[in-house]
């Protein structure tokens, strides 16, 4: 409990204004010394898939991408691999041709003979006054502006091209068209010739019989299978088959003069349909949302939304020996909006692919419709929505879906039978996202919560990194993209369900990493559940398979923040508010730690915690108190350190919390925090470890200073201290501040400009979080402001050695001094600035005298009133300062 006692502690405040100063930046990091990154995803749509002829793969969307046969982007195409379709053009309602610069989208796509691209591409938002057009792009990527298409101005809405055959003539087929709500629909259905022209050559009356165009297939014979859906009034719509011969005209020898209705209830809508071997042909549908289906075994009984397939002969007749009477319905109701798709194998076995429950599901039924099994892929945050399948002609699959946690493109590929082929992308997975710069203001920007250096002197931050939990920068502060584009997907943010504000990262001696957060929901009971989730990742940011579950551990946890401390064998060990969890390397519980790999503590409200040899040193608070608790090897209290385990410490009527530990190389705790009475400063203090103070720091082993609350603090070689706080400016963060403490807790004025540091970013708040030290002595900020902030400090610091560079061979005696001080100098200056403070800051004499170059000698008469005790002298002249600690 606080006490009203008076107690006289030592109390630093800054002697100078402060003030941005980038002379102390190490200039080959970053932009001058700085990184602001404020890079993140942007929400991408896949919808197709194509398969050029080396084999490789277009995968297209909202962005248009190639992929190796390993799953690796083809940096060859596009722009470093990728194309993006900017600015979008369309007709108006006049017949204009307008520009728009919105974000687009790849509706169909076809590949030539030559691998060129012909795309069609429509706004990526369902916008109903704009139109779609055509592209023709070689096959690297670059568009081809010989190609014109004309789009027609279309009155309905919800325009779109669907589908594009590109053909063995070099001629190109594309189906589509649009419709209203009001049941008003318009037919496309064109041919191309190679420049984009229309192939007047091509005349069809499938205006008079058809709506939208889903799909189209090629018969053997040349002729064109099409579906297709058009509305019937607000809320329904039906579906057709047609056959349609290669000059255009309609096949009057199929259906009812070429055309069959193949609705079978009230409200349909088709996808698309596959040719069997034999001609038949396998069309694949859905009831929609407003038909009701009932169930086979309780007619009563109705679902929604359900698959079905229909089968028809070659003459448009209604196949009945296929499943019951030519269909096979899917009694489960789908609901949700991905592309559904049919395809064959060589057996002529019938797969129908869809999104369900956040993944896809493939169900395989033989060639007469009877249901066989069904698959799962992709049960997880990462592929999700399918947009499109393609069979390669070995019978390789590959599976395109927009993934629910990122939306990015993530493309599976598989063996003909389903099984995953891992050795493409990453284990099965080829993940591809797009990522676009960051406002100020973005809520799903940037906010670093941990950083660690690598060994290599690369840099790894971690906490809510747009889809990133964990990103990666190389020495230089360049984005380290490679790993970045693995550790997305392998250590998922998983904002479904992640509602934290807790994160921690760790580097195992392994140079493996592990890093995670906590998340909270109710269960079924509505019980309150709070979990930690960690992944353990490899140096190139793939998952360690061989930790947790598939490189994950999740256990019922304490809420709050929480810290990793790892130790020479790779174990770990996790600190929370009154428990410490123990692990071995393979995440499986220390059982042999506290009660089955738990201790359990009450002695204080946890900060922060650190590992001194086998020790663990946790820091908080306890009754507004500095507070210092010790648990053992075993997971039980250290009853030998302070009293009965604890230490606090009181600095005076303020309230009291330790932030940062620091064990130093001579076996002593620094512990530093905040103390907050009218406003809040920096407290510190340090131990012996049997929990006494170490008098020779600070005031009989405690300090303040007039510094905000630190974030966090490194410690040199030489023990010496430099933290890192915000400066604070009208109640927000502005600049990241160091600050440098010697070894007996005074600031080191010789450090930066009097012992501090700061960086402006260029923001009105920025958050400092964490400082590094790299192994040649330069310090790393990090932090963030919607971006990711990162300042790297040159390797000399200190003011002395420019002020060298102005003068030098500087002697003041006698130290400690009675009435008078001399300072003998060499100087290439003709001014200079003698100022005396005390270590409160307050300014005591000033004496700006004349000096010669070369050789000076001057004398200060120190003030009468000037009592035993520290003093600061301070020498300026226009470019430069240094400090020198006096005594009388």
């Amino acid at each position: 409990m606080k006490t009203l006692k008076t107690l006289s502690l030592l109390f630093f405040a800054i002697i100078n204004n402060v003030y941005a100063q980038d002379s102390f930046l190490d200039a080959t990091f970053g932009n001058s010394g700085k990184v602001i990154f404020n890079k993140v995803d942007d929400t991408e749509q896949a919808t197709c898939l194509a398969k050029q002829s080396d084999g490789k793969i277009i995968a297209a969307g909202t962005f248009i991408t190639r992929y190796n046969l390993d799953g690796s982007i083809d940096t060859s195409f596009g722009d470093n691999g990728f194309v993006k379709i900017l600015p979008f053009k369309y007709l108006n309602e006049n017949g204009n041709i307008v520009t728009n610069f919105i974000k687009c989208k790849i509706t169909a796509l076809g590949v030539n003979s030559d691998n060129s691209l012909i795309i069609a591409y429509k706004p990526a938002e369902n916008i109903d006054y704009f139109l779609y057009n055509v592209l023709k792009l070689d096959a690297n990527g670059t568009i081809d502006n010989s190609f014109v298409y004309t789009v027609p101005y279309i009155y309905n809405l919800n325009r779109s091209v669907n589908v594009i055959k590109c053909l063995p003539n070099d001629k190109i087929l594309i189906g589509g068209g649009s419709y209203s709500q009001m049941g008003q629909y318009s037919t496309l259905f064109t041919q191309l010739n190679a420049d984009g022209s229309i192939d007047t050559s091509f005349s069809t009356d499938v205006y008079f019989h058809a709506g939208m165009v889903s799909d189209i297939q090629i018969q053997s014979d040349g002729k064109y299978i099409i579906v297709g859906n058009n509305p019937i009034g607000e809320m329904y719509q039906s579906s057709y088959c047609g056959r349609i011969n290669p000059d255009g005209s309609t096949d009057v020898y199929f259906g009812n003069l070429g055309f069959i209705s193949i609705s079978q209830f009230i409200s349909n809508e088709v996808y698309n349909c596959v040719i069997q071997s034999d001609g038949k042909i396998v069309i694949f549908q859905n009831s929609g949302y407003w038909a009701s289906v009932p169930l086979p075994n309780n007619p009563n009984e109705f679902i929604y939304d359900v698959n079905y397939l229909s089968r028809y002969n070659n003459n448009g007749a209604i196949d009945t020996t296929f499943g019951n009477n030519g269909r096979v319905i899917k009694y489960q109701s789908m609901n949700n909006d991905s592309r559904r798709k049919v395809f064959l194998d060589n057996l002529q076995n019938i797969y129908t692919t869809y999104s369900y429950n956040n993944k896809t599901q493939i169900d395989k039924f033989d060639s007469n419709g009877q249901f066989l099994t069904s698959y799962e892929k992709g049960a997880s945050m990462v592929f999700n929505t399918l947009a499109d399948v393609l069979q390669t002609t070995d019978g390789d699959l590959y599976f395109l879906a927009t993934s629910y946690l990122f939306s990015d493109f993530s493309l599976l590929k598989t063996d003909a039978s389903l099984t995953n082929n891992t050795s493409f992308g990453n284990n099965s997975y080829a993940n591809t996202g797009f990522e676009t710069t960051t406002s100020s203001n973005n809520n799903n920007g940037h906010v670093v919560y941990n950083s660690e250096l690598q060994p290599d002197g690369k840099i790894l931050v971690c906490g809510k990194l747009g889809s990133n939990l964990i990103k990666r920068f190389n020495a230089d502060g360049s984005e380290d993209v490679a790993f970045n584009s693995i550790s997305k997907y392998t250590a998922e943010v998983a904002n479904g369900y992640n509602n934290s504000n807790n994160y921690s990262l760790a580097l195992l001696s392994s140079n493996k990493i592990i890093a995670g957060y906590n998340y909270s929901y109710y269960d079924n009971q509505n019980n309150y559940i709070n979990k930690t989730r960690l992944f353990k990742l490899n140096i190139d940011g793939t998952v360690d398979t061989t930790f947790g579950t598939n490189g994950v551990l999740e256990f019922v946890s304490v809420s709050g923040k929480f810290t990793i401390l790892v130790q020479n064998d790779n174990s770990f060990f996790i600190v929370c508010n009154t428990k410490v969890y123990k692990f071995n390397a393979d995440g499986t519980p220390e059982i042999s730690f506290g009660t089955n790999g738990i201790a359990t503590y009450s002695q204080l409200e946890y900060a922060t915690a650190i590992l001194q040899g086998y020790a663990i040193y946790i820091g908080g608070t306890k009754n507004n108190d500095f507070a210092l608790l010790k648990i053992g090897a075993s997971g039980t209290v250290d009853t030998t350190f302070g009293t009965n385990g604890i230490v606090t410490t009181d600095f005076s009527i303020r309230n009291d919390k330790i932030t940062k530990l620091l064990a130093t190389s001579d076996n002593k705790i620094i512990t530093l925090g905040s103390s907050t009475g009218t406003n809040s400063v920096t407290a510190a203090a340090k131990y012996n470890l049997d929990g006494s103070f170490d008098t020779s720091f600070g005031i009989l082993g405690r300090l303040l200073i007039t510094q905000n609350v630190p974030v966090d603090a490194v410690l040199q070689t030489n023990n010496e201290v430099v933290f890192l706080t915000n400066q604070t400016t009208s109640g927000s963060y502005n600049d990241f501040l160091l600050t440098k403490l010697t070894t007996t807790g005074q600031i080191d004025t010789a450090f930066g400009n009097n012992g501090i540091i700061t960086t402006d970013f260029g923001f009105t708040t920025g958050n400092a979080k964490n400082l590094l030290l790299q192994p040649n002595g330069q310090f790393i900020a990090t932090g963030s402001n919607n971006a990711i902030l990162m300042a790297r400090y040159g390797e000399n610091l200190l003011a002395n050695e420019t002020f060298n560079a102005l003068i030098s061979d500087i002697k003041v005696y006698p130290n400690p001094f009675i009435d008078t001080i001399t300072i003998d100098f060499n100087t290439t200056t003709n001014d200079a600035t003698f100022s005396l403070f005390d270590l409160t800051g307050k300014e005591i004499k000033i004496n700006t005298i004349k000096t010669q170059q070369h050789n000076n000698s001057v004398t200060l008469q120190m003030p009468q009133n000037v009592t035993t005790g520290c003093y600061i002298l301070q020498i300026k002249t226009d470019t430069a300062t240094k400090t020198v600690k006096i005594i009388k």
